[in-house]
């Protein structure tokens, strides 16, 4: 007996030892010293008990290194799909979709009841476990409290109801809507919807329901704030607060602040995904965003291979050759990124205008055209886009099953005379001696075309349309402006055409965000209705009630939502374009042409040609991007 325990406690030995290396390679190296300092628990007890295994693009990789790249605009919340994207569901490289923080989504058969379940021994990254209570914590506290949440997300209503969210246990969460929702899976994967579920066990001290009413008043004074939303809103915020525990790859070490020029993020110890190895992902230890003063700063630095992954506002095509020529010297290369944006500058007139005679000129769908029929928008491309793109409508692309052709071409071609002629229409033939057309008041019409910093092509084409509605006679100028200031001054409903771009061509995209074709949301493309949108996300408890062709396609849009049959689905997003094609809600320009990203020759499996999203790169998992030596 004593022989067999000694060589059983030899081999035990041995058996131990071996599964200790094993585990140490399965990690990266800081974590390994960590549990054997005993600040970590092993990976075992770290990792779920079925982690996801992502597939990677090219190869199993080694841990190690810190992804470079730069930003030219400021905080933004799009880092989160740079360091992370982690939602409920995700969309993947092939442009389905599946659950993702949730092991599993059970659907019952009218699309009213969504059933989650979660993955057994999953953590934040503080190690604390993610449970139901998780969720509820986001509905009961957060989704539920107008103190917080005003306005709820579009993405987790259906015909203007909040689902509601109930527990079964630990590991169960069902969400239940008054009306059917295909969609919501699909709605879960969006960029806005990454930030839930909520830690509850830490984030619960900095809610007033929760929080000892004392502790909870001296925290607000220790932060210099006035009230406990303000705390809230400065301690949930994963782009301001290191401490807050998240679910992504990397975790906040240095965040963005007044007078820093660079944001940081380190490996996740409990981040919960695994290569096909059960090697623990991220690979890459460390990111760092470096905060540049403009865009031809962030390029010089591109060129000098400062950066080792870098999309935004990098490598314009008027400098594309000199990109291609110094690749050798800054080791790295060029990828091409299709873009889903159907118009790279796009004008959202005001019709939520708190000027009378502003509000009624916007909502007039002639006005609209004939100041799109006033723009040479060849000339513009030329000037721009080198001649690589063609005038069209923000509309679906000819790949989607939502393609119009009419409204691709609607009020398109440029033609002065007959823009004036619908001006005249219209009843605005008094002008002053500039030839400026008069408001009923004698004074001139004058529109302010608002835009934000960044994307100097999108300015420069909105300084040629400026001109070309002036010479029409509505005196237009252009202003810039932060892009923090440009979205206060959307929110506020304070702008008169307001310059963006519309990413509505892809199929996605449409069914993300159809707000370019229907008042869907209080984001981006809903920007040229606000006041209906609120109408929508509000349930009509405020806002202002569309109607007509408004909403009619509202109300197709809803009978989207509810109808899981594609080809269903088909048949009413083309009745809505229809309706878009008639009233031009917004007008655009061209694409976006195809832009291109810079890779550092050291890092592998980065797909070197896709199509952008505003979900990227966070799609393509950069948990699973690696450095080679």
């Amino acid at each position: 007996m004593r022989h067999w325990t000694a060589a059983f406690g030899a081999a035990g030995a041995l058996f131990m030892a071996q599964a200790a290396v094993a585990n140490a390679e399965q990690q990266a190296p800081a974590l390994v010293d960590m549990v054997a300092a005993g600040t970590l628990p092993p990976l075992e007890e770290r990792l779920p008990n079925d982690p996801v295994v992502v597939e990677p693009l090219e190869s199993v990789g080694e841990y190690g290194g810190t992804w470079r790249f730069g930003d030219a605009r400021g905080a933004d919340e799009a880092y989160l799909n740079f360091v992370a994207y982690e939602g409920i569901t995700r969309v993947t490289p092939d442009g389905t979709v599946a659950p993702n923080i949730v092991e599993s989504i059970t659907v019952n058969d009218d699309a009213t009841t969504y059933t989650l379940t979660l993955r057994e021994g999953m953590k934040w990254s503080d190690g604390e476990p993610l449970t139901a209570d998780d969720f509820m914590f986001w509905y009961e506290s957060v989704l539920s409290d107008e103190r917080i949440t005003p306005t709820p997300p579009d993405w987790i209503a259906s015909g203007g109801e909040v689902g509601v969210f109930t527990s079964e246990g630990p590991m169960s969460v069902t969400i239940t809507f008054a009306q059917p929702n295909a969609l919501f899976q699909l709605q879960a994967a969006r960029w806005n919807a990454v930030d839930v579920p909520l830690p509850e066990h830490y984030l619960r001290q900095y809610h007033v329901d929760h929080a000892d009413a004392g502790e909870l008043e001296t925290r607000i004074s220790e932060a210099g704030l006035s009230t406990w939303t303000e705390l809230w809103e400065q301690r949930q915020n994963a782009l301001l607060n290191p401490d807050r525990p998240v679910l992504r790859p990397w975790v906040l070490v240095e965040p963005f602040g007044e007078g820093l020029d660079r944001v940081a993020y380190e490996r996740n110890p409990f981040y919960w995904k695994v290569d096909p190895d059960g090697k623990q992902l991220p690979y890459i230890d460390r990111v760092e965003i470096q905060l540049v003063q403009d865009a031809q700063v962030l390029n010089l630095m591109a060129l000098d291979g400062s950066f080792d992954w870098q999309f935004k506002d990098v490598a314009p095509l008027d400098q594309l050759s000199m990109f291609m020529d110094n690749r050798e010297r800054g080791d790295y290369r060029v990828l091409q990124v299709e873009s889903p944006v159907s118009a790279f500058a796009a004008y959202y007139f005001n019709l939520s205008h708190k000027d009378p005679f502003l509000n009624e000129l916007f909502h007039k769908a002639e006005f609209r055209k004939a100041l799109s029929h006033a723009i040479d928008r060849q000339t513009i491309v030329d000037l721009v886009h080198f001649g690589v793109t063609s005038p069209r409508q923000p509309s679906p692309f000819e790949s989607t099953p939502f393609y119009n052709e009419g409204l691709t071409n609607a009020a398109i071609a440029f033609d002065p005379a007959k823009a004036k002629a619908m001006l005249d229409a219209l009843g605005l033939t008094e002008k002053n001696a500039d030839g400026i057309r008069l408001r009923p008041d004698g004074e001139p019409i004058r529109i302010v075309i608002q835009g934000p910093a960044g994307r100097q092509n999108r300015l420069d084409a909105s300084e040629q349309v400026a001109q070309q509605w002036t010479d029409i006679g509505i005196e237009t100028t252009v202003t810039v402006q932060s892009r923090e200031l440009h979205q206060e001054r959307r929110l506020a409903r304070d702008f008169d055409v307001w310059l963006w771009s519309a990413a509505a061509g892809t199929t996605n995209h449409i069914l993300f965000d159809p707000g370019v074709y229907l008042p869907y949301s209080l984001d981006t493309n809903s920007t040229w209705a606000l006041d209906y949108a609120e109408w929508r996300v509000s349930g009509g408890e405020s806002g202002t009630e569309p109607t007509g062709d408004m909403r009619r396609a509202m109300d197709l849009f809803d009978q989207v939502l509810m109808t899981g049959d594609p080809d269903e689905q088909v048949r009413l997003m083309q009745q809505i374009m229809e309706i878009a094609e008639t009233n031009l809600w917004v007008v655009g320009i061209a694409p976006r042409p195809p832009e291109f990203a810079i890779a550092s020759n050291k890092l592998r499996n980065v797909p070197e040609s896709y199509t952008d999203s505003l979900e990227s790169p966070g799609v393509f998992h950069p948990e699973s991007w690696y450095f080679t030596e």
